[in-house]
């Protein structure tokens, strides 16, 4: 999907906490929470799952320019309806 750069200058290091506005779902019509929806899974370092509610990623020390890739993995359902499916995802670097 992209890369991610990470920049923190925590000693004790720091979370890269990774939400959905779906709840790992993608949907046709992200207003219409009847929609039809595809699950996904999302790798992003250290933190690899559904995204049901959050995935967080630790570092433990300061990082500066850490590039990670973000993947997005939609397993194939010949019954999903056929159109355009969306999702937001949002990332959080947190300091500890």
């Amino acid at each position: 999907m992209g890369t991610v750069t990470e920049d923190c200058n925590s000693v004790t290091g720091y979370a890269v906490t990774i939400t959905s506005a779906n709840y790992g779902q993608l949907r046709t019509n992200p207003d219409d929470a009847t929609a039809p929806l595809a699950a996904y899974s999302v790798a992003y370092s250290d933190a690899t799952g559904d995204i049901t509610s959050a995935l967080t990623a630790t570092r433990n020390q300061a990082k500066f320019n850490s590039v990670n890739n973000l993947v997005v993995a939609i397993a194939a359902n010949a019954q999903a309806i056929a159109g355009s499916y969306a999702d937001s995802l949002t990332l959080q670097i947190a300091a500890k």
